[in-house]
């Protein structure tokens, strides 16, 4: 008789955070893979991280008076990446990308990272989190997978300090977001979780926070951290497993939906809410 074959499942924040708001969404984007929409904040996003991430990385790009060159050719290589010349000509008549080297240059001077947290080493960029074992059922192991964008230690008390970096179109509004998402510190907590079992680090040990870098709004650049406790984390690693459970088990032609627009929900920046990819099109357009 031959050995039951398990099969390792590798699940990220961004794939459990799909689920939560939308199981069909979810069967679309990570079981049929359908593509989705080309968006301009995740382009000056992505343009940021990687400029960041050059900056902290690398002792050539912190000598530099000016890092309009760098952030450009990130620019570039996110815009050759895209095929679609109708989303391509848009994006270039309406100016954006002078728009996005002017203001992503300018949230990068102003983060003034070297300056602002001085009172810490680096300890790893894009840090790795992988292969966390998150639930065994039936013949599935699921495991977790994830970068934390930066990693720092206190140079006088060794805490350390987990940060993910977040662009946003407007400064956040922070008190509305928490109102808007009960999940908004989840991928926070659950870094924070995984990073302290991978290096045997006490949680008290960790702090972990949201850098919010506003394109509207340079100067008001800010971090954000929720109550991110023993309790809190516990409470997130039985959601993740609740969720893997119910993957396993997962029915594609009985997947729930979300049915109406509303503040807690995702319909209307949904790119497969249509007619053709998501039915009763009707009442997802209704805005409560």
């Amino acid at each position: 008789m031959s050995e039951k074959k398990i099969l390792e499942y590798k699940i990220s924040f961004s794939e459990f955070s799909t689920y939560l708001q939308c199981p069909h969404k979810w069967y679309l984007s990570y079981c049929l893979k359908m593509p989705t929409d080309y968006s301009e904040e995740l382009i000056f996003g992505s343009a940021v991280h990687h400029t960041i991430e050059d900056i902290l990385s690398k002792s050539y790009f912190q000598r530099q008076t000016s890092w309009e060159p760098l952030f450009k050719g990130h620019l570039k290589k996110e815009l050759e990446g895209i095929k679609d010349e109708q989303f391509l000509k848009k994006f270039s008549d309406q100016g954006l990308p002078l728009i996005y080297v002017r203001k992503g240059v300018e949230l990068i001077k102003r983060l003034d990272f070297f300056n602002r947290f001085k009172e810490y080493r680096i300890v790893d960029i894009e840090h790795r989190l992988d292969n966390f074992p998150i639930l065994e059922v039936d013949d599935i192991n699921f495991f977790f997978k994830g970068y934390i964008d930066l990693v720092l230690q206190h140079k006088k008390t060794d805490d350390y300090v987990i940060i993910d970096w977040k662009t946003s179109g407007k400064e956040w509004d922070i008190m509305k977001k928490m109102k808007d998402d009960e999940n908004l510190y989840a991928q926070l907590g659950l870094y924070k979780l995984f990073f302290a079992k991978k290096n045997h680090i006490p949680l008290s040990k960790i702090e972990g926070f949201y850098y919010n870098l506003p394109r509207s709004n340079p100067k008001a650049q800010q971090k954000y951290t929720g109550i991110l406790n023993l309790s809190y984390l516990k409470f997130l690693f039985q959601k993740f497993q609740d969720v893997c459970e119910e993957i396993s088990e997962i029915d594609p032609y009985n997947l729930n939906k979300i049915k109406f627009i509303s503040k807690k929900n995702y319909c209307h920046r949904c790119n497969f809410n249509t007619e053709k990819l998501c039915n009763d099109s009707d009442e997802h357009q209704l805005i409560m």
